[in-house]
């Protein structure tokens, strides 16, 4: 399940400038999750259901403010 960062660890990154997280090799469900958190954009980028056997690929983009998911 996707969670919240700390408070802590959320303040800090946004002071930094830290806009987005994201984060791969993180299997979980069968599709990209995006998850809005106060300011800062956390993107979880793999999948748990490949098909060892299959071309399955995934690739995440940004241009500007938006992010592109391609599946």
């Amino acid at each position: 399940m996707p969670k919240e960062y700390p408070s802590e660890l959320l303040h800090f990154l946004i002071s930094e400038g830290v806009q987005r997280v994201v984060v791969g090799h993180t299997p979980h469900g069968n599709c990209p999750t995006v998850i809005p958190h106060d300011g800062l954009c956390v993107i979880m980028g793999d999948t748990s259901y490949s098909n060892m056997k299959s071309e399955a690929w995934l690739q995440v983009s940004f241009e500007s403010v938006m992010c592109h998911v391609y599946l």
